[in-house]
């Protein structure tokens, strides 16, 4: 399964949860939580297709596994710290 920036559940239960002081004040919640198109249902075929596909690719799992075993696999370790920060700081 593809994950990408537009995750319309998500997304709801933010605004939903958002505290009561932003709740009613639509500009407010817009810019904590830009609202889109990605927020309109999913068809039903793709989302059957969706609930067809497993979770992991145990395939591109073992890939992975067997290159990072062969040493053809290697992290570029201050990327990925930098990624996981700027996640965590909301995309700063």
């Amino acid at each position: 399964m593809k994950i990408t920036g537009s995750q319309p559940l998500v997304t709801r239960q933010m605004t939903e949860s958002l505290p009561a002081k932003v709740a009613g004040n639509e500009e407010s919640i817009a810019a904590i939580v830009p609202l889109s198109a990605a927020n309109e249902p999913v068809p039903e075929g793709a989302l059957a297709a969706l609930k067809a596909m497993p979770d992991v690719d145990l395939a591109r799992v073992e890939e992975m596994k067997a290159a990072i075993a062969q040493g053809e696999f290697s992290i570029d370790l201050d990327a990925l710290s930098q990624a996981m920060r700027q996640f965590h700081q909301g995309g700063k």
